[in-house]
């Protein structure tokens, strides 16, 4: 069998290469595109690679951030939740308006960001105006008495305003029978809640997320 002799200069260079081989086997090489674009995997923007992790890259780097801003949410009523309406010329609470302010005063009690309700009365148009702003100012009475039963204190310290028929939600005509009226006008017949809220209620801070990217 011929021995095949190699100068020390050539073993080495041969070493050194199958050394480098192993190397290059054990990195995971980028995958690019036709363009030379870095293909990028979706949802979480990672490069994609082939085999083993590359350091001398770009993308061995951490990917970019950016800022975003966060707003803390705070407790709001619905539509239905801060409205309560009450029958013709009567300042009572029907059952359907006290099982909801019953769910309301839980709500209110539970909110840490809420400081107060104001309570704000009003009254169809029928009937003379001084008369209609005390009707009204009996409504809203009527709404604040029964949070505080349901056990939502900090209606005491809330402002109750009667603005009787000056803020009507209707536009019914005048040229009908009373009974019609009365029916059309129902909307107006009403308390409107609204909430007084901490200082601190809204807070906005920053957070570090994945910049976007176009490629």
């Amino acid at each position: 069998m011929k021995k095949i002799f190699l100068a020390p200069a050539t073993l080495a260079l041969v070493l050194l290469s199958g050394v480098a081989a192993r190397a290059e086997d054990t990195q995971k090489l980028v995958v690019r595109d036709t363009s030379g674009d870095v293909v990028r995997a979706i949802g979480n923007n990672s490069c994609v690679r082939s085999n083993a992790t590359s350091m001398t890259d770009e993308c061995a780097q951490s990917p970019e951030m950016t800022t975003a801003t966060v707003q803390t949410t705070h407790t709001v009523l619905t539509d239905d939740e801060k409205v309560v309406y009450f029958e013709f010329n009567k300042s009572t609470l029907t059952p359907a308006a006290q099982k909801k302010l019953e769910g309301v005063a839980h709500r209110l009690g539970q909110a840490k960001d809420v400081q107060s309700a104001t309570i704000v009365g009003y009254a169809d148009r029928i009937g003379k105006t001084d008369y209609n702003e005390k009707l009204s100012a009996h409504r809203a009475e009527t709404v604040k008495n029964f949070l505080v039963k349901s056990g939502y204190l900090n209606v005491n310290v809330a402002d109750v305003r009667a603005l009787g028929e000056s803020h009507p939600v209707t536009s019914c005509p005048t040229n009908v029978p009373k009974a019609q009226q009365i029916a059309c006008l129902s909307p107006d017949r009403r308390v409107e809640l609204e909430l007084v809220y901490t200082k601190d209620v809204t807070r906005t801070h920053e957070v570090m997320v994945p910049a976007k990217t176009t490629k």
